[in-house]
């Protein structure tokens, strides 16, 4: 496709870590609606993933089926294992994606040797799928990104200009819409139960005041 990059075509380890947060990010909400969908990726080579047009997308998706996992948490988990993979190879400095990517066996056993290529507050997130996941076979509290990145943003912890920029991209739109909508509805739900409490009230002071 036209202006279609690869992570190898765009040099993507040559972005400053800043840039690089953003995109995982990015690729963070696009699995994210994948798995909404019953989608998975089974590859994530650098030269599968791609840039396009403000987006990031996975060559190889196929459906989530008992050929690739036993059930939608393993598939979910699998995912953010391998992209959290890729992460790390990106971040480790005087390494070449060209070499593949570093197994999870090794990337888990020495994480704590290498933990400082990530800032201080996305070392929790990665040390959670890395080590933890990928040892004990189960999703975190928190299992994606983007979603860790919003509560570090809520509680103060993190740069906001980096959450609104996610926003202000195609992915970031469509889930940012998503989240708007969720919140409409539950204003809204609150609101009915609010208005029936009160006219509830109403008809029990009436009888009170008048058969009493």
């Amino acid at each position: 496709m036209k202006n279609q990059l690869s992570l190898i075509d765009m040099s993507f380890q040559n972005l400053p870590y800043s840039e690089k947060r953003i995109a995982f990010a990015l690729m963070d909400i696009t699995l994210k609606k994948l798995h909404d969908k019953n989608m998975m990726v089974i590859n994530f080579d650098p030269r599968k993933v791609f840039f396009q047009d403000g987006v990031y997308f996975f060559e190889s998706v196929v459906p989530i089926t008992n050929y690739y996992a036993s059930s939608k948490e393993e598939a979910v988990l699998r995912d953010l294992l391998g992209l959290s993979q890729l992460a790390f190879c990106s971040y480790l400095p005087n390494y070449s994606f060209q070499n593949g990517l570093l197994s999870l066996e090794v990337i888990s056993h020495h994480f704590q040797d290498f933990s400082n290529i990530f800032l201080e507050e996305d070392r929790n997130y990665y040390r959670s799928i890395l080590v933890d996941s990928y040892q004990k076979r189960k999703l975190p509290e928190t299992p994606y990104y983007y979603e860790y990145m919003a509560k570090l943003n809520k509680n103060g912890t993190s740069k906001a200009t980096s959450l609104a920029y996610i926003k202000a991209t195609e992915a970031g739109k469509a889930f940012a819409s998503q989240d708007e909508a969720a919140y409409g509805n539950t204003l809204f739900f609150v609101s009915i139960v609010t208005s029936l409490v009160i006219l509830l009230a109403g008809v029990i002071l009436y009888f009170w005041i008048n058969y009493s």
